[in-house]
């Protein structure tokens, strides 16, 4: 949009503002025009009656512009209420309110002098409607003096034609004491919303005078009761003042232009975009508008005046005495009651089928109940509804409904439908290299996760050094994973887990429906010998946070908020190789009774549990631990404490493999079988030919923070070596190359190993992020080398 200029050619006499006929060609020529500029809340002008624009044809002929209504010889313009929205394309001007104390006036709307815009802004006329220009009541030099005195010491509100300003949503309730002739235009304005509201009066001006701008309110609407005003501004709607005056001032020291934004072409953007900016005309005047100060006016101020000088809280006779109500110590109902017990009336015992079958009835409604409801029902002594109890409901002693009864199996008319946690493992084939297997129930979850392969480690519900975003997108998981969580991280927040009551996964932010194991040692945490008593078991939090003790006790509760599907045992694994044979057989002790205390007869464990196998170094030993707890009827898998041969201990073979068939011996084959603890490719693939078909991610995690990647060799397992690269080494520096040829990881195809060299010795986080991307995608791709291995060898 940009300024609209006046084509006609009749430029208007000099006016009072002592600007010529040159003055005004300039003006129209640089595109602006001159007028002043008047705002009042919420009112756009419409053209009516015989008002005429300046680009009228000289016969007279009205321009589209002109009402036909109206064409009587009056000189006024009318005015219309402009409803909100987009649809509204009155332009306005924003006019400049006289700053003279009060609150400042904001309105839309425009007034020009001797000329008009082409859009249909009104101009002044010749003659002067006298029916609408009400009388003034006479008023003598005493009178006036009197009213001055009077109002002398008053605190006089702002002028009334100070109005308040708009904001967003329309008028706004001003604060002054003109409230009630500002609140009853406002509802008599958007009450007729769209009609004619009112006349603009300009008169031409007079020698050494200013025109002469008044508003004379339209009569139909001007007394019209408030739908849902007060009962004040309904009494102020009957005194509202019908005709106001301009009072015109001259702009000396500021210069001002207004902007008008044009928002057509924006359509379902209107309301959050920024339409073309134009400049509309430069504002050279400012107007006030006042009331006439006629009787009216001034009764209503002085109403205003007596209303704010009476106090708020008045003082009032009361004929008579209010009643008053004394609160009751003892009610009717207790008065009863002390009044039976005083009698001795005692309650009587119903026959037992008769309390018996209230009992059944009960429960038919609700499946569970406290004892004191029961006794209230029945009207029956607690001890003798307890001993009906105990013959036909149990007890439960663990949440979630803890210390409430529920009937005996036998008794009830329904079926419980909770899924039975267990972990579903089956072998597909055994061969001389290993087995293979497939998991389709971890806990109460069901999933397609074959065997050999691995859990993938976290550390407080997260994978080492990866977001979860990170490892869903840069991670390329072949399968189903089963996450496994360590203890360590949040022992010190089992309070607060228990509190929030949704399991450890949703409270650590693990993915949806993720199948969880809990153990209690960490693998990648050195656990130092000497610690573990006889009820319980000693274990380090890492990072120099000191020792934790935990008894079976303890453990079982931190199982049962945790909300994982499986759990490890607690095993007594300090059992170095210079042992005597009596701390082996105190420490088999103690692992079968922390067994036995898990699974208390009264005890509810929630999870799968994998039992944890220990024994040392000594085949025996292993043996006897495996016969004792391996077959409990709660196992659901095994557990084997391994951490002598972790990766960096001297390893021998021949000892573990004997171990490992000694422990395996006496143990249903088709249990998964679970190793967890950093073991490198030639250390996996061996526990493998031994029968484990579970283990952990720890190797690579443990590679990472160490600053190194490690690689198989092509013909991985045929061959079980590997390569490690230390990035720590100086000859990294200008290798420019990628990490390893032909590995598909993100890290292997976006960066090289100079940079993963500058990232090691500047400690940057993301170098450990690169390398824990790398080494766990070549651990998964080693199970499946493994998998893939045992698939083609002959079965046993």
């Amino acid at each position: 949009m940009t300024p609209r200029r006046n084509s006609d050619s009749n430029i208007p006499e000099p006016t009072q503002n002592g600007m010529g006929n040159d003055d005004l060609r300039q003006y129209e020529i640089d595109g602006w025009r001159v007028g002043y500029a008047v705002q009042i809340q919420g009112i756009g002008f419409v053209p009516v009656g015989n008002a005429r624009r300046v680009g009228d044809d000289e016969d007279g002929n009205l321009s589209p512009f002109v009402s036909d209504e109206d064409s009587d010889d009056c000189g006024y313009a009318g005015y219309q209420s402009i409803p909100s929205g987009p649809d509204n394309e009155e332009e306005t001007l924003n006019g400049e309110i006289d700053e003279t104390g009060e609150q400042e006036q904001e309105a839309n709307g425009e007034i020009e002098e001797n000329e008009t815009k082409p859009d249909g802004a009104v101009v002044q006329t010749d003659e002067k409607p006298a029916e609408l220009h009400k009388k003034d009541i006479e008023l003598n030099d005493e009178k006036v003096s009197i009213i001055r005195q009077a109002m002398g010491g008053l605190n006089l509100p702002p002028p009334p034609g100070k109005m308040s300003k708009l904001n967003s949503s329309g008028l706004k309730r001003p604060s002054n004491d003109f409230v009630d002739i500002e609140m009853a235009r406002r509802e008599h304005w958007e009450s007729n919303t769209g009609s004619e509201i009112g006349r603009l009066v300009v008169n031409p001006p007079e020698k050494g005078k200013a025109s002469q701008v008044s508003f004379i309110s339209k009569p139909s609407t001007q007394n019209q009761p408030s739908s849902s005003g007060s009962s004040s501004s309904a009494s102020a709607s009957k005194s509202i003042p019908e005709e106001h005056t301009f009072i015109i001032h001259d702009l000396a020291n500021q210069t001002m232009a207004v902007l008008v934004e044009d928002k057509t072409v924006l359509k379902e953007d209107y309301n959050i975009a920024t339409g073309n900016l134009a400049v509309e005309g430069k504002i050279v005047k400012r107007a006030e508008c006042r009331p006439l100060a006629n009787q009216n006016y001034m009764k209503m101020k002085v109403d205003q005046m007596l209303r704010n000088t009476k106090p708020k809280q008045q003082v009032i006779k009361l004929d008579r005495a209010e009643n008053k109500f004394k609160p009751k110590s003892v009610h009717e109902e207790d008065l009863a009651r002390l009044k039976q017990k005083k009698e001795g009336a005692k309650t009587v015992r119903a026959d037992r089928d008769v309390l018996m079958n209230a009992l059944f009835k009960a429960f038919e409604k609700h499946q569970y109940y406290r004892l004191q409801d029961l006794q209230m029902l029945t009207n029956q002594p607690a001890n003798y509804v307890k001993e009906i109890l105990q013959m036909i409901a149990v007890y439960n002693s663990a949440p979630p409904h803890k210390s409430m009864w529920e009937l005996k199996p036998e008794y009830r008319n329904y079926t419980l439908t909770r899924i039975r946690s267990m972990v579903k493992h089956a072998v597909e084939k055994k061969t001389a290299l290993g087995r293979l297997g497939k998991i389709t129930q971890w806990g109460v979850k069901q999933l397609e996760h074959a065997t050999p392969s691995c859990m993938m480690y976290t550390r407080a519900g997260h994978i080492p050094h990866l977001t979860w975003d990170v490892a869903e997108k840069w991670l390329d998981l072949k399968q189903t994973p089963i996450y496994q969580f360590p203890i360590q991280s949040i022992f010190e927040s089992r309070e607060i887990i228990k509190k929030y009551n949704k399991g450890l996964p949703s409270f650590c932010g693990m993915p949806k429906d993720a199948s969880v194991h809990l153990c209690v040692l960490d693998p990648l945490i050195e656990n130092n010998s000497g610690y573990n008593e006889t009820t319980c078991i000693a274990f380090w939090l890492g990072d120099g946070a000191g020792k934790r003790t935990i008894n079976a006790q303890n453990y079982r509760n931190l199982v049962n908020i945790s909300g994982c599907d499986s759990f490890d045992t607690l095993v007594d694994y300090d059992i170095p190789r210079d042992s005597t044979q009596k701390k082996f057989s105190k420490a088999m002790d103690r692992k079968q009774c922390f067994t036995m205390q898990m699974f208390e007869q009264d005890a509810e464990v929630k999870g799968s549990a994998l039992i944890s196998l220990g024994g040392g170094p000594n085949a025996y030993f292993r043996r006897r631990c495996a016969v004792d707890n391996g077959l409990k009827e709660r196992c659901e898998g095994f557990s084997l404490e391994l951490h002598d041969y972790f990766y960096g201990n001297e390893i021998d073979k021949v000892e573990l493999k004997k171990i490992l068939e000694e422990t395996f011996a006496p143990l249903p084959p088709s249990k998964i079988r679970f190793a967890p603890g950093p073991f490198d490719p030639s250390m996996v693939f061996f526990l493998v030919q031994q029968g484990i078909d579970l283990f952990d991610s720890t190797f690579a995690i443990k590679m990472a923070e160490e600053a190194k990647a490690f690689k198989l060799v092509d013909d991985y397992p045929h061959s079980d070596a590997f390569d490690l690269v230390d990035f720590h080494e100086a000859k990294y520096t200008d290798k420019m190359t990628p990490l390893f040829d032909g590995c598909p990881c993100y890290a292997c195809q976006n960066y090289t190993r100079a940079y993963l060299h500058h990232l090691t010795n500047t400690k940057e986080m993301l170098g450990m992020i690169l390398l824990t991307i790398h080494n766990l995608t070549e651990y998964q791709k080693m199970f499946e080398l493994i998998r893939q291995k045992i698939s083609n060898e002959p079965e046993l």
